[in-house]
């Protein structure tokens, strides 16, 4: 897992990972997590956005060949700040 330098063995190892409950290797969280960066930071608001705070809550885990969506809402934008409130999903 050379991309988040976590080598935990639910995540690396498809022999451990088989005797687990997942039965499975699992994705790192912070991969899927990373897609609403993208979505912040690239297309809304826009190019050179920052992105400067994310809350997470890991319902279900992602596996290895999963094809995942991200999208958020809008809650709120502040013209002052030029700060855009998202909830996602």
């Amino acid at each position: 897992m050379a991309i988040t330098g976590d080598t935990n063995p639910l995540q690396v190892s498809e022999s451990f990972a088989k005797k687990t409950f997942f039965g499975q290797r699992v994705a790192h969280g912070m991969l899927p997590a990373s897609l609403f960066s993208t979505l912040g930071g690239m297309h809304i608001p826009g190019i050179g956005a920052i992105y400067k705070s994310q809350t997470l809550e890991f319902k279900l885990p992602v596996f290895i060949g999963d094809t995942i969506c991200a999208w958020f809402e809008i809650v709120s934008v502040s013209k002052q700040s030029e700060e855009v409130l998202s909830k996602a999903g």
